[in-house]
């Protein structure tokens, strides 16, 4: 017997496991009653007229599934089960045929988890249709628009109409209702006798990132439409109008800064030249929009949004410029004026006095003239005046002073004499003081020239150039993507994407398209047939490439790729030979099973040309490095028994092929160079055009612009004028210059005095200059004169100015020192080799340097430089050229190994050399020293060459 307590001890046990029972036994049942068909019934009636509506149709999802489908009897009744316990979505609607367009709004019912049967009445309202053509294009993306939604609004509130619960939202995105009316994405159907208005939202990705934009498609009085009308709207009309408020906003903003460096002291002739152009082009496209000619006018906008792209640019890089290089400016010219007073006078107090006064003139005449000095205040100005006149006179005065160094080898270092130099070079302008002031007056004056006269900009924009001027028998573009920067960007292409081929198939010139895929490059084969490697396929559409190239004259035996049949190919004349196969037969390729339907020629292939003159097999990559050295490839084009041809669909699925181009064929009497422009700028692509003017390239990219360019000459002139006046002053100060050898000058040091007359000159010339083109643009502003540069208000240009006449002055000094043999007698007199050599021993020569320790480097890079210089000499040249080097405890050693030779000739000269440089354990200088094997007299040529190197090297020190 269990007791009370005991019987309660049980319960409380088997309580927990009779419940669960008891919840498992009912959930099946619960599950099975919400599975269970329901019906749903509806009554659907004309909202007008209140008749049933028979044959409409009615749609039940779920989701996006689709789970039942109903047409009305004659009564506007319907009836259909679905499965209980789910949401569902409904849609009713329905079309008269004898109208164009839809006669009914669609309706909308949402049924959630029905348990039971459900009874509609639905009223279909009267509805309209319309039908949006073309693409949407925006001036400021070159990406296809693919997503995008057509929202049917109130014009009046800007809401999207809510009529009983149904939302007009169409397009291509997700929650639209074409999926569900089964519906073109462009076709909308509208309530009728209802104002309305289209608001379009357009989606592109660029760079990962989606970008949107919006504009409305309306008309005066608004849209508004009767029962069963159907009207098609060109959606180019409605973005145009958009892009015309966006170039708008843009000439506004440029105008306004056009007008505030305007009143700043800007020269802006060429900026507001560039502004009128803009402008024709803006009216002119919005003339061909009145008139309906769209293509026309979003040409003429994309040109115009370039143009004012690049002068909105230019303009802020003048401003921002203009405001940062002033004080660049005070500090080059302080220089300037204190170059200038220290040629003038000679006691260091008139120096100290006449800088500080020609540099507070300069720098006034500066802020006059300058506009960038607008942008800082007076009292900044000046106190930036006074520290540049102080840092001049300081690197003039006392940094020469610490310009000492300790002698190497017997050597005196030339910043030790570095002063004494500019002062020799002092004395010689001012004794010959009219030499000078005419040398001085030239290179002021072009430098002047340079920057009031000259222009050199660089703009993004159409690029269309001839490439080649002879003539395919095809007219037709071909398509490129444009090639991206890429760590591979030497062996691969950038594939197109696939709505190339639908935007040039829309093009009403376009007759004929013809796209290409290709593989991409590879170091490996992309597939095997039969096992044999092949490294390129062409995926082409046969009759289009038949049309427009004639590909199909390729194929030697057999027949040509037929359209629209996926497994087939053609191979090479060699692979049929090395397969052992015939036409027709079938071979694996990769996973699948293919035919050959035809032979091509392997010569024929690689004849075949593209319409912009490239081949059209495939590269490949190759292996050009040796073993153990770093990797090198390279591509070349793959072997024609290595290529394939097939369907595009084929190709595409083989991995790593991807579409490489497109070429079109236009209709009769289109111009193929206008529509290679307008899809360079209406898509970014590279095209190139094929006519009987010759091959022509079209791309958007960076582009020089250049005014003055002749002035080129004159500054040729000013260089050999200088060339002139140096050689006379070498003639004139011969005594002189052998003097100064005679005390221990060397030719370094001889031609350091000609050099730095020639950086006075240039340094002042170049500061004067410099000032005075600016002051020349507010003369030409003051008297109207126009002139379409730009002025440079950069302090990189007063560098330019600045190596415009250093390099004039320069070239001409240094001409004249390399054409005259006085300064360097030693090195140039006639040496002879003084040892005789032992048989089968080489020829010692000793040559006369010696070379610090910390120049070695430079020296023996010198000597390779020059050697190899002599490599593909026509009459003698330096062959198989090592350096090696070797540092011990005793000695550090560096040496070149060379040959030199004659070319040519029934018996050539030749001498193995080796040229070696030691330095022993705690000397400073190396020893140079040469060996040679060969015929002496050319042993005597080959030691000549060598010094004459040295002797280079030595001058240029």
């Amino acid at each position: 017997m269990i007791n009370r307590k005991g019987k309660r001890v049980v319960v409380s046990l088997y309580l927990p496991l009779i419940l669960v029972i008891l919840i498992l036994g009912l959930a099946p049942s619960s599950a099975a009653s919400e599975e269970e068909p329901i019906t749903l019934t509806g009554l659907v009636l004309d909202f007008e007229t209140r008749q049933p509506i028979d044959n409409a149709t009615v749609t039940v999802w779920e989701g996006y599934f689709l789970v039942a489908k109903e047409y009305t009897n004659d009564l506007g009744i319907f009836t259909t089960q679905v499965p209980g316990g789910h949401n569902y979505r409904i849609y009713i609607y329905s079309e008269n045929l004898s109208t164009l367009g839809w006669d009914y709004l669609p309706a909308f019912e949402e049924v959630l988890s029905p348990t039971g049967s459900v009874n509609l009445t639905v009223e279909l309202r009267p509805g309209a249709s319309v039908i949006i053509g073309n693409d949407i294009e925006f001036l400021d993306l070159t990406s296809s628009v693919t997503t995008y939604t057509w929202e049917v609004r109130d014009p009046e509130s800007g809401e999207t109409l809510d009529i009983g619960g149904y939302r007009p939202v169409y397009g291509t995105a997700e929650e639209v209702q074409n999926r569900f009316l089964d519906l073109n994405a462009s076709y909308l159907i509208v309530p009728a006798e209802i104002l309305f208005d289209i608001r379009v939202n357009a989606s592109v990705i660029v760079g990962g990132k989606p970008i949107t934009r919006s504009f409305v498609i309306d008309k005066p009085g608004h849209l508004n439409l009767s029962k069963g009308e159907l009207i098609h709207l060109d959606v180019r009309k409605y973005s145009l109008q958009y892009n015309l408020g966006l170039i708008e906003e843009k000439i506004n903003e440029v105008e306004e800064r056009l007008d505030e460096m305007d009143r700043l002291g800007f020269y802006l002739f060429k900026e507001k030249g560039d502004f009128a152009a803009v402008s024709g082009m803006v009216d002119r496209a919005r003339f061909d929009l009145l008139r309906g000619a769209y293509v026309d006018s979003f040409t003429e906008l994309k040109r115009a949004y370039f143009a004012i792209t690049d002068l909105f640019n230019d303009l802020v890089s003048m401003f921002r410029s203009a405001a940062t290089s002033v004080f660049v400016l005070i500090f080059f010219l302080a220089f300037t004026s204190t170059a200038i007073t220290f040629l003038l006078f000679e006691k260091s107090l008139y120096k100290v006095a006449a800088s500080g006064g020609l540099t507070a003139l300069v720098h006034i005449v500066l802020h006059e003239i300058y506009p960038g000095a607008a942008y800082v205040s007076a009292e900044t100005f000046f106190l930036s005046s006074a520290i540049a006149w102080c840092v001049s006179l300081f690197t003039t005065i006392v940094v020469p002073h610490f310009m000492k160094g300790r002698g190497v080898g017997g050597r005196t270092p030339l910043r030790n004499i570095l002063v004494p130099i500019f002062s020799l070079a002092k004395r010689s302008l001012t004794r010959r003081r009219l030499r000078f002031i005419l040398t001085l007056s030239s290179v002021t004056i072009i430098v002047m020239s340079f920057v009031a006269l000259t222009s050199f900009t660089m703009g993004y924009g159409l690029i269309m150039r001839r490439i080649s001027g002879q003539s395919i028998p095809v007219d037709g573009v071909l398509i490129r993507a444009p090639q991206t920067k890429s760590r591979w960007e030497e062996s691969t292409f950038t594939p197109l994407e696939a709505t190339a081929i639908d935007w040039l198939q829309k093009q009403s010139e376009v007759e004929v398209v013809a796209p290409k895929a290709e593989s991409q490059p590879s170091l490996v084969s992309l597939a095997t047939l039969e096992g044999k490697p092949i490294y390129g396929v062409i995926g082409i559409l046969p009759s289009a490439e038949a049309q427009i190239l004639g590909l199909d004259k390729i194929v030697i035996e057999g027949d040509y790729l037929p359209d629209g049949e996926e497994d087939v190919i053609l191979i090479s004349e060699d692979l049929k030979e090395e397969l052992g196969i015939e036409v027709n037969a079938t071979l694996r390729l990769r996973n699948r099973m293919v035919r050959v339907v035809g032979i091509y020629g392997d010569e024929e292939l690689k004849k075949f040309k593209d319409l912009d003159g490239t081949s059209i097999i495939p590269n490949k990559q190759i292996y050009l490095s040796p073993p153990e050295e770093p990797p090198r490839i390279q591509k070349i084009p793959a072997e024609t028994k290595e290529t394939v041809i097939c369907n595009l669909e084929l190709a595409l699925e083989i991995p790593g092929v991807s579409l490489s181009r497109i070429d079109a064929m236009l209709r009769e009497g289109e111009s193929v160079n206008d529509f290679a422009e307008r899809a360079a700028l209406e898509r970014n692509y590279n095209a190139w055009a094929s006519s009987d003017e010759g091959l022509h390239v079209a791309m958007l990219g960076t582009k020089f612009q250049g005014k003055g360019l002749p002035l080129v000459v004159p500054w040729g002139i000013v260089v050999l004028n200088v060339v002139i006046t140096m050689f006379n002053a070498l003639y004139e100060r011969r005594r002189e210059i052998h003097i100064l050898s005679s005390v221990g000058l060397n030719p370094a040091h001889i031609s350091g005095i000609f050099i730095a007359e020639a950086a006075a000159i240039g340094l002042i010339g170049g500061g004067m200059g410099y000032l005075l083109g600016l002051g020349t643009y507010k003369a030409m502003a003051f008297l109207g004169i126009t002139l379409e540069v730009r002025q440079k208000v950069s302090a990189l240009w007063s560098l330019g100015a600045l190596a415009i006449a250093m390099t004039a002055v320069i070239i001409g000094a240094v001409s004249a020192i390399k054409g005259s043999v006085i300064i360097t007698p030693s090195l140039l007199r006639r040496w002879r080799i003084e040892k005789r050599e032992e048989i089968g021993e080489p020829i010692e020569m000793t040559l006369p340097i010696s070379v610090p320790s910390g120049e070695i480097d430079d020296f023996m890079d010198y000597v390779v430089r020059i050697l190899r210089g002599y490599e593909d000499d026509p009459v003698s040249r330096t062959e198989r050229i090592r350096v090696w080097r070797e540092d011990t405890e005793e000695k550090s050693t560096r040496g070149i190994r060379f040959i030199y030779r004659t070319v040519g000739g029934a018996f050539a000269s030749f001498s193995a050399n080796r040229l070696i440089a030691e330095k022993m354990e705690g000397e400073r200088v190396y020893t140079v020293r040469m060996y040679s094997f060969g015929d002496r007299k050319w042993v005597h040529e080959t030691g000549s060459l060598v010094r004459l190197i040295i002797m280079r090297w030595s001058t240029r020190k």
